[in-house]
């Protein structure tokens, strides 16, 4: 990633130099997109995960 940035942050700048743009200002939104398109992950919840973590079987 660039100095300061997130992953997630430099995949966006990346995707929208490519002519997509992604309207993410939070790595929340980002997770609740997954998790609507993902059943596995429709469960879980951002807010949780971010102050317990989480442990993948």
């Amino acid at each position: 990633p660039l100095p300061g940035q997130a992953n997630w942050q430099t995949i966006i700048a990346l995707s929208a130099k490519m002519g997509y743009q992604m309207d993410y200002p939070h790595p929340e939104r980002i997770f609740a997109e997954m998790a609507s398109l993902t059943p596995l992950f429709a469960h879980f919840n951002y807010k949780e995960i971010d102050e317990k973590g989480m442990e993948w079987p």
